[in-house]
């Protein structure tokens, strides 16, 4: 308990010794009148501003547009039904992708969520223990995909076809990993439940770099602005943008009507962040600012 104390004391003064940023609200949306009825746990910008965001305890994807009008939404049949979508990464050709955890499957949706299709992750990695539960898509159109408890993480080719990208028990120097979310940026950014950090790996899957030490407590979704890194921590109430190399740059503190909110699954794009409010089924875009103390 004492431990955990100081542990708290310790990341709230790593936290304000970051310079002040600020997050202009562009528009916020609220889901408490609609047909979700848990938080989601994953959002993604849409090619046309609108978005999409995956609701694990539905089986469902849905598609909204710019002002939060519901457009569509799927969950698949036959073969191809969702269980529990949990990380969204939009990608090429076909608009979206879907981890499902339980179904143990990765799924490829068209924009308006009318086409669906699916691909056992167990044929493609030859892994029987991996859960996708995270999601992202690299410049060049390279799925990543994290597993839920194993430590491993696929590469998805736009074919198809999938190899492993790092594997925890060939490692010496990741151990007792859990992955909350996953970035590309030339490397791989994955965050940790376990140790509270970003662990960061080439192209090759081999491990560079791991930072956040005394700054975050529960790391939870992550999105880049140009070469900028936006992580979401729910034990500070927070969002902290750091380098490419792991510096941090800045805190950005989210309040809504006077109270603070928790930061939960993120998406960026351009100079644009949209972030679920955890625990308020609202979700809101911001527009980065910063300024110095």
């Amino acid at each position: 308990m004492l431990h955990n104390v100081w542990r708290t004391i310790i990341l709230l003064i790593s936290v304000s010794q970051l310079l002040c940023g600020e997050l202009e609200l562009v528009r916020k949306y609220s889901f408490s009148q609609s047909v979700i009825i848990s938080e989601p746990s994953a959002i993604s910008f849409a090619a046309d501003g609108g978005f999409y965001i995956s609701v694990p305890s539905t089986g469902r994807v849905f598609r909204y547009d710019t002002s939060a009008v519901l457009l569509s939404s799927a969950s698949g049949n036959g073969t191809d039904r969702m269980e529990r979508p949990s990380g969204l990464a939009r990608g090429r050709g076909f608009a979206l992708y879907a981890a499902d955890a339980d179904g143990r499957k990765l799924f490829r949706l068209s924009d308006d969520l009318t086409q669906i299709s699916s691909f056992d992750v167990e044929a493609v990695s030859g892994n029987s223990h991996f859960h996708p539960f995270a999601a992202s898509v690299s410049k060049e159109g390279l799925l990543y995909v994290a597993d839920e408890t194993e430590g491993y993480i696929l590469t998805v080719r736009q074919d198809g076809t999938a190899e492993p990208f790092f594997r925890q028990t060939s490692s010496r120097s990741v151990h007792n990993f859990k992955a909350t979310a996953i970035a590309a940026f030339r490397n791989i950014y994955v965050s940790d439940k376990n140790t509270g950090r970003i662990h960061v790996f080439d192209r090759f899957g081999s491990s560079v770099a791991v930072f956040g030490d005394s700054i975050f407590a529960a790391p939870h979704g992550m999105a880049f602005i140009d070469s900028t890194l936006y992580v979401a921590d729910q034990h500070t109430s927070a969002l902290i943008s750091f380098s490419k190399e792991g510096q941090p740059i800045d805190t950005f503190h989210i309040s809504v009507d006077g109270a603070s909110v928790l930061p939960g699954a993120i998406s960026a794009e351009r100079e644009r962040l949209l972030v679920v409010h955890s625990g308020r089924r609202e979700a809101a875009v911001y527009k980065v600012k910063t300024q110095s103390k």
